[in-house]
């Protein structure tokens, strides 16, 4: 049986660092043009990209791993929370994309199952249809 991981694109990471960028252009822009009156301006670009970070490894820190007729997700940083479920299990998996993600290739993946534990859902995923599907490929073959 074949495996697979899954782990939140960086996509938004590298159009956080192109939005910071320019607005700190702008900022040493308006610095030399305007005087040092603007200095405080370039807290904005630092700011978004703290925060941008903070995300990035929020985010990175969750995957899911499909592997042996199990689905494993985990997500956490200092403290890791794991749900594992059969494969056999899965009833249904959907696929959200607003218009940023459809134009980014990235989307949200739901997951749910045939228990009452409730569903498991990863946001931006690269191609997350061709992920959806391999996953209830993999599901379907685990209850043959």
């Amino acid at each position: 049986m074949s495996s697979f991981e899954v782990r939140p694109s960086p996509k938004f990471l590298i159009f956080g660092g192109v939005v910071e960028a320019l607005l700190l252009a702008a900022a040493v822009y308006a610095m030399v043009t305007y005087g040092d009156r603007y200095v405080w301006l370039l807290a904005i670009p630092v700011v978004l990209g703290l925060f941008t970070a903070l995300r990035w490894i929020v985010k990175s820190s969750t995957r899911i791993t499909v592997a042996d007729g199990r689905l494993r997700y985990q997500s956490g940083i200092a403290s890791k929370t794991t749900r594992t479920l059969e494969l056999a299990r899965i009833q249904d998996v959907t696929v959200t994309q607003s218009l940023g993600d459809r134009m980014l290739g990235l989307g949200a993946i739901t997951i749910v199952t045939a228990s009452e534990t409730g569903s498991i859902t990863m946001e931006q995923i690269d191609q997350p249809q061709r992920v959806a599907e391999q996953i209830l490929d993999m599901a379907r073959a685990g209850r043959r």
